[in-house]
């Protein structure tokens, strides 16, 4: 019977624990973790700013707003955070789907740091300045756009017989990139309610009196539509409200009947009947009905003269009483 030798197998060296602690260079080691990071920072950032607001406004707490907020939390919450993620997973699996080599990290680096500055100036400029808030915008479409562009040479040089699913990834962040273009350049200006089919002419009467029991079936109407002058009778039901906006001329409320709360970029007020306030021409409000609520708005549809707006707030201002002497 033959014997065999056994000979020893030397050890093998143990490998060295992997390094846990968190650097900032590991975000630059893949795709992933580069989109994923930023992504999650600004998420965070997005949620703190809106908790805040929210405990101010329930503070009473007066908040400069120089973008309406509605506009400026939905911009936020859709497009500040989730662009972010899919550039993390589009650079990582989309080479896998085209047969191209791996995307570098570091060659997404300056697009994405464009992203998160200009959501950073953006979010400034919503309480500060709208003209930042749109510089700020800009900044993001032009990242995203480097982004697009990137995606789109990875599908230029793709071999892959079937990279229809990449090409309509590339046409949905396009269309993504057109929404950022046109943002800073929009006239927000929303009025989300029904007018009458017929007004009152010159001279006729008009009943402006409570509904009472009816309100709860009653409709927005508009009651005059002349050359100068609109006037609405404003119906809102409890919790229903009219999201931030402005007009182009001066405007009234005056309360009819229930509870209207009246919210401005400097203060929320709480509306009763026979209450009525007044707005100059451009500032943002918005409508929130306490409880089922109608209200007459007026709104003067002449431009507004820049010479006598400042009259008026220079009256306004409180004037210094000489002192008397001794």
């Amino acid at each position: 019977m033959k014997s065999v030798a056994i000979r020893p197998v030397p050890p093998t060296p143990a490998r060295p624990p992997p390094d846990a602690r968190w650097r900032v260079a590991r975000r630059l080691t893949a795709p992933h973790r580069l989109g994923f990071f930023s992504a999650a920072l600004m998420l965070a950032i997005s949620a703190l700013w809106w908790a805040a607001t929210l405990v101010a406004r329930q503070a009473a707490w007066p908040l400069p707003w120089a973008v309406p907020p509605a506009v400026a939390h939905g911009l936020l919450m859709a497009m500040g955070f989730m662009p972010l993620f899919i550039v993390g997973f589009l650079f990582t699996a989309g080479p896998r789907w085209l047969g191209v080599p791996d995307v570098a990290a570091t060659s997404l680096r300056t697009p994405v740091l464009a992203m998160l500055l200009g959501w950073a100036l953006a979010l400034v400029g919503c309480h500060a300045q709208a003209l930042l808030a749109g510089l700020g915008v800009a900044s993001v479409a032009l990242g995203w756009t480097a982004l697009l562009l990137r995606f789109a040479g990875l599908w230029r040089q793709s071999r892959a017989p079937d990279p229809r699913h990449a090409a309509a990834i590339r046409r949905t962040a396009r269309l993504k990139r057109q929404h950022d273009d046109r943002w800073p350049l929009a006239q927000i200006h929303h009025r989300s309610i029904t007018m009458a089919q017929s007004h009152a002419a010159s001279g006729e009467l008009i009943n402006l009196q409570a509904l009472g029991e009816a309100l709860a079936q009653a409709r927005t109407t508009a009651l005059i539509k002349a050359a100068q002058l609109e006037l609405i009778r404003l119906v809102l039901h409890a919790g229903k409200r009219l999201h931030w906006h402005s007009a182009p001329g001066e405007i009234t409320v005056l309360c009819i009947e229930g509870q209207i709360e009246l919210s401005t970029p400097t203060a929320v007020q709480r509306l009763t009947p026979g209450q009525l306030v007044h707005l100059r021409a451009g500032v943002e409000h918005a409508l929130l009905a306490v409880v089922d609520a109608a209200a007459l708005v007026t709104i003067c549809l002449c431009k507004p003269d820049p010479q006598a707006d400042q009259a008026e707030q220079a009256e306004q201002r409180p004037v210094a009483q000489p002192l008397s002497p001794g």
